[in-house]
């Protein structure tokens, strides 16, 4: 609709303002909060808390701790509930904590000083939680507030428009550069030049609208977003636990479970994880470790046989198999598989000939065999092989008779 202006028969007068007038700030454009000082830090307990606990957690890493206990992976869905949030903490490098960090100090203190200290806790919690779990589910573990920055962020942008205690919070400039950035980080991504955990990011931004939403709405439409607030966080966990872990992380996760002693545990994260990547011969290695010490030993045998064809010039990996095989052939002469056992033994000193108990142990099965020649032959070279081992010689004793009678 077009509207025109009625003639005038005179020049309009315009009046000049007074001296001391000061303009009216439109009420739809409300003016720009400005960030406290980070002097200001202690009236911001919370928001400073978590940026003094992301900078010690990325300077320890740097400095060469393992942030393992921190990372967020497959263990959350074991009970260690707290990685969803800790994994926020560590940064890769300087660029990705000092821009987190500005932004959690720029949206987190206006958060904090309008609802308080303990809300301002449950909401960087909530958004950590959220954009990780959800971060996992569709892209896999990631680090750092990146996710909370966004949450933060679409909090704001919700709050600023239906809260008049948040008016000016966001700004165009910061829209811009927030769905400019996340543009960006997308295209990179998907290029291969960058990797970014673009899901926590949408995570993070999806939980923020609900929740800006479900503080400024009342009735039923604030139920409803609390309702729509909830099943984001509910689909994330949900996701996460749903989610395949990569081959990768089955592997990290099951040197770990090695190292804490949780061998059944170790061995099948190995097993899932060289099932999509049978050529890892490390793997190969450490799921005979885990069976030799669950007592599955031709299962050990197995797995430190492909770990030494995958690696053949590796010393430690064909000594592993030598000793997984004496062991296998002495629990088949325990069970009375004699022939068992002396095939095996055979495959150890054949290998390895200065194996002396191995040799011993052939004795002993061939002599129980009624072999007499060939124990005599191999309790002379466990004597050859350690000279001052006194069993080893009155093992050879007892065959020193006509026939090989004692």
């Amino acid at each position: 609709m077009l509207f025109t202006i009625p003639p005038r028969s005179e020049p309009a007068q315009v009046t000049p303002p007074a001296a001391d007038a000061v303009p009216d700030v439109p009420r739809d454009r409300p003016r720009l909060r400005t960030t406290p000082p980070l002097r200001d830090f202690p009236r911001f307990p919370v928001t400073a808390g978590v940026a003094l606990a992301a900078v010690a957690a990325t300077v320890a890493w740097w400095a060469g701790w393992d942030p393992d206990s921190l990372l967020m992976d497959a263990r959350v869905w074991d009970g260690q509930f707290w990685r969803l949030a800790t994994s926020a903490l560590p940064h890769v490098n300087l660029i990705h904590l000092a821009f987190n960090l500005y932004w959690l100090w720029t949206f987190g203190t206006v958060v904090e000083a309008t609802l308080g200290h303990r809300a301002a806790a449950g909401v960087i919690l909530l958004l950590a939680i959220g954009s990780e779990a959800g971060g996992y589910a569709l892209s896999g573990p990631g680090v750092g507030l990146s996710g909370v920055g966004y949450g933060l962020f679409a909090l704001l942008l919700v709050l600023g428009r239906r809260d008049p205690r948040f008016a000016g919070a966001i700004d165009g400039r910061t829209v811009t550069l927030f769905l400019g950035w996340f543009a960006l980080c997308w295209v990179l991504t998907e290029a291969g030049a960058w990797r970014v955990g673009n899901a926590a990011h949408a995570a993070g931004a999806t939980l923020g609208v609900f929740l800006g939403l479900a503080l400024s709405t009342r009735g039923r439409w604030r139920a409803a977003s609390i309702s729509l607030l909830s099943v984001v966080v509910v689909l994330a966990l949900a996701g996460g636990a749903a989610r395949t872990p990569e081959a990768a992380e089955l592997g990290y996760l099951g040197y770990h479970d090695l190292e804490a002693g949780r061998d059944w545990r170790a061995a099948e994260r190995y097993e899932r994880a060289l099932g999509r990547e049978p050529g890892r011969a490390d793997w190969w290695f450490n799921l005979g470790v885990a069976r030799q010490r669950l007592g599955r030993p031709e299962a050990a045998v197995e797995a430190y046989r492909r770990a030494a064809e995958l690696r053949p010039q590796e010393h430690a990996f064909r000594q592993a198999l030598l000793e997984a095989r004496a062991d296998l052939g002495y629990r088949r002469h325990l069970a009375g598989d004699l022939e068992g056992a002396v095939g095996l033994y055979l495959e150890v000193v054949a290998a390895d000939p200065g194996q002396a108990h191995c040799w011993y142990n052939l004795g002993v099965a061939y002599q129980a065999l009624g072999r007499a020649d060939p124990a005599r032959e191999a309790y002379q070279r466990a004597v050859e092989l350690a000279p001052s081992d006194e069993q080893f010689r009155a093992a050879l004793r007892t065959l020193s008779g006509p026939g090989g009678e004692p």
